[in-house]
Parts: C-alpha cells; structure tokens; sequence
C-alpha cells in the first residue's frame, strides 16, 4: 500500500463531519484511540480522538489544539457543538478495536462521560500478547517489525507520522522522551495524521492477528474462555475503581526492605574489597583520575584541603594565578601554582581519587554494584571468573544468570544474587504503589 493513497481526515467542518458519520454506517469493526495531556486517566483531558474502519482510511476529531502564538492550549472550534456527541453515539454501536483498551476506555469515560467498555470487542496489545509472549507490545514497534504481514510497504510506513509529530512538539517547545511525550504540543494537522495513522495500524492488526487466532486454535480462548473476558469484567472495572491499600504498612515494609538493601549494599562491597583481585582492580580506576593542578582533581583536592577559593555560579572554585597566591602558604599552594605532585603524599593523592571515584559512581563506595560494566569488568578481567554467555557483539556477558551460576562459590555473588531480588521487590511492589497511590488509592496508569 503506496503511503500515498492514504486518507487521513481532520474533522474541522459539517462536510467532513457527515463524511465521517457515513463512514461509520459502512462498517461493523471501528478502530478507537485518544490523543490526551498525559497519563492520568483521571485528570489529563483528551484532546481529540480517531476511529476508522477501512485500512489506509482514518478520521480524527479536534476537541482542543495548541495555539504557538499564547503558548496554551485552546478549545477547537468545531468541539463546542455537538458533533463530537453525535459521532460518540454512533461509536456505541459498532464493535471497537482498541491498542491498550484500558487507557481509552478509562479515559473516555472520565473525561468524555462514554462508556465503550459493553462493546469492546478486542484489544491488540493483548492479541499480540496472546499469540507472541515475548513482543513487542507497542503498536508502532509491533507494525514495525510486521510491515510486510500487515500489507505496508516499508516499515517507514509503519512510523513516519510519529517521526513528523516528534519534530512538530520539539518545534514548538514540548518534550519527546519516554517518560514525557507532549503530544498536545504538536501541530494539529500533524496530530491528525498521527492518531489517524495509530487507528489505521490497529485496524490492520486486528484483522492479522484475528487470522492467527484462528489458526492457532486460540480464537475461543481470547474471546470467550480468558482474555477479553477478563479484560472487560475484572482488568478494566478495577483499574477504573483503583485498589484501596493499606498505607501506614505499606510503609512500614517499604522502610524495611529498605534497610536491608543498604546492609546487603554494604555486605556486597566489602566482601568485594576482600577478594585478592580488588586490589589491582581499585589501582586501575583510581590511576585514571590524573594528578593535575586543574580539572577534576583540583577541584576535588580545593574541597578535600577545606581551601578557602571563590566559587563561579556553576559552584566550581575559581583557580587561577591570582586565587591561589592569594592563599596561606602550604603543600596544596604550591601544588597549584607548580603541578609538581611532589608536594603532595600519596595519601591525599589516595584519597582525592577516591572521592572523585564515588562522585562518579553516585555511591558512597568505590564501585557501584548496580552497575553491569564495573561488576563484569572486575568479575571477567580481574578475577578472571569464565562468563555463561557473550552478547550478539561477542562482548562478555555479566547478567543474573551469571550471578546465580557462581553465588555458591563466591560469597560476594550470593549476596549480590540477594542485594538484586530484594531490589527487584522493591521496585515491583513497594515503589510502584507508594508512587502512583492517590490518598491511599492504587491506581494503575497504562499508556
């Protein structure tokens, strides 16, 4: 399908109105999507939606559009009257394909008072999930990776109106990185384009993936026996309900388990430091910090000697010539205005070192055992320990697997194998509901 022949219509007249409405007659599967503000289901507005029913065809509704001369965000012109509505209620009627159905339903119904879970028929992120556990789930990188299967041309096909939405939010002031997309910011008619496109690709896998669903005799069991069941009467209703958590104890364990990474941190690292090959290892790293009267080191070397220099506004010492003279006499004075390293002891040298070592890990040790290249490099090249696997580059391969295949030998990897589940714990069920809870409630945020 040549990129070409696409028909992607931005809904900002009756005429294109009454064209989409006909759209909608013609057919009985509607691919739906929200453009919003953000994440939050709760509170973000959405800011126009797209539906389609044909491959290569796609239709989007305005409800607001960022206006570059005030900087804001403005109601679309053609949302105040009751187009919108009308088009909401036909939508209601037909059997809707979704990418993520929680998010738009949820969100649609917040914001939008429409509630399309009675006739979701099907979600693709969870087809794809059914048929290939490993993914990709993402629509675009999925339709990337299936461009052929999918009838598209190239795989540009597949992304180029996401591509021209990055360069339009960049353009016009916004952010484009995973945590932050500001799609709100981009040019309407690029929006357009963009969400028609997202609707056109679901369409297109829904249509492959209910052929492999039926080949691989999975068609009942996604649609009637597990997953789409589940998804509409027990996924959805408690995402949009949130759960009720109990936070004074929630907490409690959070400050818990806590405590014990920063014991097993520290059991790590000295355990690290009583190995034969920390030595030479810590040599190594240190020697790559140069003694010198500017740069890093002398900056580290003011602040160790509690030297009383001016700070610039980046908060780094002024050292010059006329700064340095101006200080008492001493080992370090002299040191700056030489750069001869004799003036120092190999104490000091010792310890500036390490204080720029544990600037650089963000630890308060002199190697960061969250780090896969430091722990791999002292592991393979200094304690000369035989890796499982290598990478597709032939690069020496450090992972869990790795860990837990030498924990039994080597007490620091036991304990590292335990420093590493507890933080996985930490992450998967403390972290993620002190975060996202709103006066106690859990909600769960999927975009």
């Amino acid at each position: 399908m040549n990129a070409n022949n696409k028909k992607y219509v931005l809904i900002d007249n009756e005429e294109k109105y009454w064209e989409a409405l006909t759209h909608l007659d013609t057919v009985e599967y509607v691919a739906y999507d929200t453009e919003t503000t953000g994440l939050n289901v709760r509170k973000e507005k959405v800011i126009g939606f797209s539906f389609t029913g044909k491959v290569n065809e796609g239709y989007y509704f305005p409800l607001f559009y960022w206006d570059t001369e005030t900087k804001s965000l403005l109601p679309h012109l053609f949302s105040s009257s009751d187009y919108y509505k009308n088009i909401l209620k036909a939508l209601k009627y037909k059997k809707l394909l979704m990418h993520n159905a929680s998010f738009d339903v949820r969100v649609t119904l917040n914001y939008l008072n429409t509630n399309f879970l009675g006739n979701l028929h099907a979600d693709t992120q969870l087809m794809e999930h059914t048929l290939n556990e490993e993914g990709p789930f993402a629509l675009k990188e999925i339709c990337i990776r299936k461009a052929t299967e999918l009838g598209l041309d190239s795989q540009d096909f597949a992304n180029q109106e996401q591509l021209e939405l990055k360069d339009s939010v960049i353009r016009n002031g916004g952010k484009w990185i995973d945590k932050q997309k500001d799609i709100y910011m981009g040019d309407l008619d690029i929006i357009s384009k963009y969400a028609c496109a997202d609707v056109d690709l679901t369409l297109r896998l829904f249509q492959h993936n209910e052929q492999r669903l039926i080949k691989e005799n999975l068609h009942d069991f996604f649609y009637n026996q597990e997953v789409m069941p589940l998804q509409k009467y027990v996924t959805i209703r408690m995402e949009h309900r949130g759960v009720h958590i109990d936070l004074p104890r929630l907490q409690e364990l959070h400050q818990g388990i806590t405590s014990d990474i920063i014991e097993y941190e520290k059991e790590v690292v000295e355990a690290l430091y009583d190995t034969p090959a920390w030595s030479n290892y810590i040599q190594t790293k240190l020697e790559e910090y140069s003694v010198s009267c500017k740069g890093s080191f002398a900056q580290e070397l003011c602040n160790y000697a509690g030297l009383e220099l001016p700070t610039g506004a980046n908060g780094k010492f002024l050292i010059n010539k006329k700064t340095i003279e101006a200080l008492p006499d001493s080992c370090w004075k002299k040191f700056l205005l030489t750069n001869d390293a004799h003036y120092l002891d190999h104490s000091s040298i010792w310890d500036i070192r390490c204080n720029l070592l544990k600037k650089d890990n963000e630890t308060e040790y002199l190697i960061n055992i969250q780090s896969k290249t430091q722990i791999g490099d002292l592991v393979f090249n200094y304690m000369g320990i035989e890796p499982l696997t290598k990478t597709a580059k032939g690069s020496l391969q450090y992972n869990e697997d790795f860990v837990e295949s030498i924990s039994k030998d080597h007490p620091w990897a036991e304990k590292l194998r335990v420093y590493n589940k507890l933080n996985k714990i930490k992450s998967s069920y403390y972290d993620r509901f002190l975060e996202n809870h709103e006066d106690g409630v859990y909600w769960l945020i999927t975009a």
